[in-house]
């Protein structure tokens, strides 16, 4: 249907209407002829409309990308605010006034835009608990100095000792 009335709106499918119109009036009686044309002006006009609803729907796609390449930029936004010494509550609210969305859409950006940066900060922070155990170090001592639980340590030793 789409493909349809896209062609009927074009120019080309204007010409084919106006040589249907001739060959379907061609013998045919003044009240035949005026329900021929009143039949292809209206279904000109449905292909008109369609054309645009297409249009539209262009353009909303369109925008919709443009929305959320302007939201992909937010993360990097709020690090300039935290940067210029704003704290973090007040850049997430300045940022989503900024962009007129919801402080809850601006919040769920932050945090995807921070898991890779906690994961490997956990990472690296496990790293340096093994390397003090292989020192000598206790799962109790390690607690105390990394601020975890015994358990906790306990784990990220049994976990590296599996890998192996």
């Amino acid at each position: 249907m789409q493909k349809t009335a896209t062609m009927l709106a074009s120019d080309t499918g204007k010409i084919a209407l106006l040589s249907l119109s001739k060959t379907l009036l061609h013998g045919a009686n003044p009240r035949q002829a005026r329900a021929v044309g009143t039949l292809l002006r209206e279904l000109a006009d449905a292909a008109d409309h369609q054309a645009d609803l297409i249009e539209q729907e262009r353009e909303t796609a369109q925008n919709a990308k443009k929305r959320l390449k302007r939201l992909n930029g937010i993360p990097l936004e709020i690090e300039r605010d935290l940067a210029q010494g704003l704290d973090l509550a007040r850049a997430l609210d300045t940022a989503a006034g900024r962009h007129q969305v919801p402080l809850e859409t601006v919040t769920l950006r932050w945090q995807l835009h921070q898991r890779p940066r906690r994961r490997m900060a956990k990472e690296k922070r496990n790293r340096e608990i093994l390397r003090l155990a292989r020192r000598g170090w206790s799962n109790a001592e390690l607690a105390r100095h990394f601020g975890l639980a015994p358990s906790t340590v306990s784990r990220i030793v049994a976990d590296a000792l599996r890998a192996r």
